[in-house]
């Protein structure tokens, strides 16, 4: 099994991976683990994060480096974050664009957003697919 981890914080992960059971899989020929350096990526003088869409608190990678990880790294499955709306689209067409699949859940903050959620005729605990993100068979994607 092969395991490609995207990560910012590649000195964090290396004792974790080397030191817990994956260490020992990885030792034992069971499973490969390659960490990537986002920010290799990322373009020189520029952020790696932005503010989320709309405000609020927290910080969303942007996406450009992301994608341009994903399609240097044949071998990325994955793509694990948090965000808004907003970002859920970008990121399910920028996937459909090279191919991917992605799963994501909405994660309402108030009971206020779970009750619109509700009121739309939607789980606020359903789990949604590309498809229910992106679902044109036309899409193009373009990352600045």
């Amino acid at each position: 099994m092969q395991i490609d981890i995207l990560t910012l914080f590649r000195p964090f992960f290396e004792p974790i991976i080397s030191g817990s059971i994956l260490g020992r899989a990885q030792s034992k020929g069971l499973v490969s683990i390659a960490l990537h350096d986002l920010w290799e990526f990322v373009p020189k003088g520029e952020r790696a994060d932005d503010a989320p869409y709309g405000g609020g608190p927290g910080m969303v990678m942007r996406l450009g480096p992301l994608m341009a990880a994903m399609e240097h790294r044949t071998g990325v499955d994955v793509l694990m974050g948090i965000g808004g709306s907003p970002e859920a689209v970008l990121a399910a067409c920028a996937i459909k664009c090279v191919g991917g699949g992605m799963q994501c859940r909405p994660w309402p903050r108030h009971d206020a957003d779970r009750e619109l959620i509700r009121s739309e005729g939607k789980d606020p605990g359903a789990i949604l697919t590309l498809e229910d993100l992106c679902s044109g068979d036309n899409v193009f994607f373009a990352a600045t």
